[in-house]
């Protein structure tokens, strides 16, 4: 079968990044993309048998094109370094044999597991996505946060699981939020998409109610009322750093045009 090179991004991961390489050991590849580290993930990532480039942070998208421009085959399995193969995905890429070149990607199902618990509901589940994919014939879309595979031809499915092993204390989840929620608003910004009363008033609560009552997030316990009220929260942060960019680029072109009208 065509050769797979797994590709992980990572910064600062010393404490995850040994398991993702390790679950990506049957790979003719694991390519570890570092973004200038101050931990000892690199050093870690070359004891668990991945080649280890340095990369200075550039942005999820780019990150990710960058790790596959430097693999060493034109299979890329994307890995995130908070996930892992689970073995029944691992069989499934392997026994694509010779045919794997009758898509250009494949999809695969992410299986949260928050706080060291399985979520079963919520809605989380199954969350297919590109991972697999050949990159003379995909690339990622260069949105600046939740990137996705661009393809240009067929796209299969695979079985198996992508394990996201996610809730990493509550303290390192806001600081996530933070910053993924700053990206998300200044996407929103450049689109021109504003975002004001009616965002901010309905889908915080809407995000709650969709994850822990409409998609049954309550059977999964404490872990599950932890996520949907991370959820809303996320929705908040979103659609308020939004509204809070786009009150700035106001204020901004009238002091511009106050100033334009000054110098005439």
């Amino acid at each position: 079968m065509a050769a797979i090179s797994a590709v992980i991004i990572a910064l600062d991961e010393a404490s995850r990044i040994a398991d993702a390489v390790k679950s990506a050991h049957w790979a003719d590849e694991v390519l570890v993309v570092d973004g200038g580290s101050r931990d000892e993930t690199r050093e870690i990532a070359r004891q668990a048998g991945a080649r280890v480039i340095e990369n200075p942070w550039p942005g999820f998208s780019t990150q990710k094109n960058f790790g596959a421009s430097q693999a060493r085959h034109d299979w890329i399995l994307s890995l995130d370094a908070d996930e892992r193969i689970d073995e029944s995905l691992a069989r499934s890429v392997r026994a694509l044999g010779e045919g794997i070149d009758r898509a250009a990607g494949y999809e695969v199902a992410r299986r949260p597991i928050f706080y060291g618990r399985l979520l079963r509901f919520g809605g989380y589940y199954p969350g297919y996505r590109v991972r697999l994919y050949d990159r003379r014939r995909g690339r990622w879309n260069g949105r600046l946060v939740h990137e996705r595979v661009t393809l240009e031809g067929a796209r299969g499915r695979l079985e198996g699981d992508l394990l996201h092993y996610t809730g990493h204390g509550l303290r390192d989840d806001y600081r996530r939020m933070l910053q993924f929620t700053e990206l998300a608003a200044r996407e929103a910004s450049a689109a021109g998409r504003r975002r004001g009363f009616f965002s901010l008033f309905a889908r915080p609560p809407a995000a709650f109610v969709w994850r822990y009552f409409l998609r049954l997030g309550f059977l999964d316990g404490t872990p599950g009322l932890i996520a949907a009220t991370q959820s809303s929260l996320y929705a908040y942060l979103k659609y308020g750093r939004a509204w809070e960019a786009s009150v700035r680029a106001r204020s901004a072109a009238a002091s511009n045009r106050q100033g334009t009208a000054r110098e005439r």
